[in-house]
């Protein structure tokens, strides 16, 4: 047991560890834990400190986005050494303050002018419904937006009908007997369709045939198409082969191409000269074929030069155009007489021959054949590849650009009659890939090459390829708002749905045409003649086209005067859109009676204003007490007294002043 207790104290070798009181660390522990317990709530009770609220940072904390205790320096820029800034903002005065703040009277202001536009323009849309407003706002888009993306899809349905479109009422289409049993058709975009309309309103206005005015001809000696008789005719003793004096010819030849077609530009100048000097130093009696083709466009330029002598400056012209009418025709004759078979002559020699003469009918009026000779001289063209764009056809400068200039002469000719005759374009343009001419005039251009120096002077060229382009939106407005097809008809009329926004789109075309026109080619004040004239040949197949557009709607004015249901606002804004071009068309006439710029038989423009002045007395006919009419009958009668100042002067205005001078309530 000794042994056993001596043992004891060695498996104890470490130090021994003092003693401890349990149970008193323990009470100690949790003393402590109840001291901490209640500092923390004290601490909780306590509210934290609240950082302070900086109005702005510096600029080195702002530019890279930290936060900024917004001291001087701040805690960033003093840890790293870096300068500390303040941009101060500039202050705000109390007027721009003000400004800043919405005027609720202003606002009111817009609200309603808002309102009232919505109510014309989308008469649809019920403003009383917030719901049934929103929708309709959203679903009735702009119609030229779809046009503009052709290529876009609208999730929104499409637009009722009635929203769309807008029913016009027309005359149908007109055939008429003559006493000779012939038949005589035309369509809704003829002026005799519109004029007959107005007639129905105004029946004192014109008492008799509507068609009258707008085919004033001569006789007919032989048709168009037929040989000439020797024996049928007044010029049976006259020596063609006799040429006519050169200075007489030269002076014809002059009005021909710096008068008549000034604008249409169908020959090479230098080289039609040339040709011309050869003709008259040879001194010959006989010609060979292709000198007799020559003999045949000589004459034909003769027969349209004769036409437009008639400056009444000038004392040595015929006092009137009876005068310059008979000799025209005679030179017309010497033509035929070359040129016996018209429905045969594949050669550019010979098509050129033909659309002076047809300038010529068109002088006299005879719109009739003109149409039937456009047609022949079209599909020539066809058959000789005029309407295709042949780049391995190895031809001289002077012939590629002559192909060019003739094909779109025939295309504008047969846009321009087709539209005021009322009968379908021959050709349509997805046929033709034939580029315009080159803006490039007969001096700048020889037989190897053309010009490639800046061009001293503005080319005609250019203004023919703008009239080009003017003669295609006519087609667009032929086939947009005169369509073949009725929606509804009855035994004398029928009731057309014209798309709105096509209508726009027509006008964005124009509006792009005109502002694509070159600034020589706009109204301004040139010394140089020639210039003057294009600018308002120019100007006027502007309004031309222009009138056609509106001219159906123009009968609004008449159905408003009979119509109890409330008018669309859209047909109203089309109409009077359409007066105010009637009215510019009389003011065109004006500055041309003032410059003596166009002396001739200009029909188109003499047409356009017979078509304007009715327009004008048929609006003051059905609104006599508005505020405006005593200014538009002026107009219309400025109108009338332009057309008669050329009456002695051409046989078309004769005509058509004879028709505007017969009783009516507004004169």
């Amino acid at each position: 047991m000794s042994r056993k207790r001596s043992l004891e104290p060695s498996r104890c070798a470490a130090p021994e560890r003092p003693s401890v009181d349990v149970s008193a660390a323990t009470r100690s522990q949790s003393a402590d834990l109840q001291t901490n317990d209640d500092e923390t709530d004290q601490a909780a009770q306590v509210k934290p400190h609240k950082r302070k609220r900086i109005t702005r940072a510096c600029d080195d904390c702002r530019r890279k986005k930290i936060k900024c205790d917004g001291k001087q320096p701040c805690s960033s820029c003093a840890e790293f050494n870096a300068g500390c800034t303040y941009q101060i903002p500039p202050k705000r005065s109390k007027t721009s303050l003000r400004r800043l703040q919405p005027d609720t009277d202003d606002i009111k202001a817009r609200l309603e002018l808002a309102e009232s536009l919505i109510r014309k323009f989308l008469p649809q849309i019920d403003l009383q419904t917030r719901g049934s407003t929103a929708g309709k706002l959203l679903q009735g888009h702009d119609t030229r937006d779809d046009v503009s993306r052709p290529g876009q899809t609208s999730t929104a349905g499409p637009p009722a009908e009635s929203e769309k479109y807008i029913p016009l009422i027309q005359n149908e289409d007109q055939l008429r007997f003559t006493d000779n049993g012939e038949l005589d058709f035309h369509g809704t975009s003829s002026s005799a369709t519109f004029l007959s309309r107005i007639t129905q309103n105004l029946p004192e206005l014109l008492p008799y045939d509507s068609r009258i005015p707008f085919l004033p001809q001569l006789t007919r000696p032989d048709g168009p198409l037929t040989g000439v008789s020797s024996s049928s005719t007044g010029y049976s003793k006259y020596d063609y082969s006799k040429l006519p004096p050169r200075h007489l010819a030269r002076m014809l030849c002059d009005y021909s191409f710096n008068h008549a077609s000034c604008l249409l530009r169908i020959v090479h100048v230098p080289s039609f000269c040339k040709s011309f000097d050869a003709l008259y130093d040879s001194e010959k009696t006989q010609y060979a074929p292709e000198e007799g083709r020559f003999l045949g466009l000589l004459y034909s330029i003769l027969a349209l030069g004769s036409m437009y002598d008639v400056d009444e400056n000038d004392p040595s012209n015929p006092d009137h155009y009876n005068e310059a009418t008979t000799r025209g025709y005679k030179y017309y004759l010497g033509a035929r007489f070359f040129l016996p078979d018209l429905t045969e002559c594949p050669d550019m020699t010979s098509l050129q021959a033909l659309l002076f003469i047809i300038q010529f009918l068109q002088a006299i009026g005879n719109l009739n054949c003109c149409y039937n000779l456009i047609g022949v001289a079209l599909r020539t063209a066809l058959r000789m590849g005029l309407h295709r764009n042949l780049p391995n056809l190895c031809t001289a400068p002077i012939e590629s650009e002559t192909r060019k200039r003739v094909f779109h002469t025939i295309r504008q000719l047969d846009i321009y009659l087709s539209a005021t005759l009322g009968l379908p374009i021959l050709l349509q343009a997805r046929d033709i890939d034939q580029p315009l001419p080159t803006a490039i005039d007969d001096e700048d251009m020889i037989q190897d090459t053309l010009a490639s120096a800046p061009l001293k002077k503005p080319s005609i060229i250019q203004a023919f390829n703008a009239h080009g382009k003017l003669m295609e939106i006519l087609a667009v407005v032929v086939e947009r708002v005169y369509p073949p097809t009725a929606t509804s008809r009855t035994a004398t009329n029928a009731t057309y749905l014209i798309d709105c926004g096509q209508i726009r789109e027509v006008e964005q075309k124009l509006h792009d045409w005109y502002h694509d026109l070159p600034v020589i080619w706009r109204p301004g004040h040139d010394n140089d003649v020639q210039l003057i004239r294009v600018q308002i040949l120019l100007r006027f197949a502007f309004a031309h086209v222009q009138m056609m557009l509106y001219r159906p709607f123009l009968q609004f004015f008449n159905q408003q005067k009979h119509n109890e249901n409330p008018p669309d606002q859209r047909h109203q804004v089309f109409a009077a859109t359409g007066i105010t071009v009637c009215r510019n068309i009389i003011s065109i006439g004006q500055e041309i009676r003032k410059q003596a710029a166009l002396l001739g038989p200009y029909w188109f423009i003499l047409y356009t204003q017979f078509l304007a002045v009715l327009c004008l007395v048929s609006y003051v006919s059905n609104n006599p007490r508005k505020p405006d009419s005593s200014e538009i009958l002026a107009d219309a009668v400025a109108g009338r007294e332009l057309i008669s100042g050329l009456s002695l002067r051409s046989l078309a205005a004769d005509r058509l002043s004879v028709a505007l001078n017969v009783r009516a309530p507004p004169w």
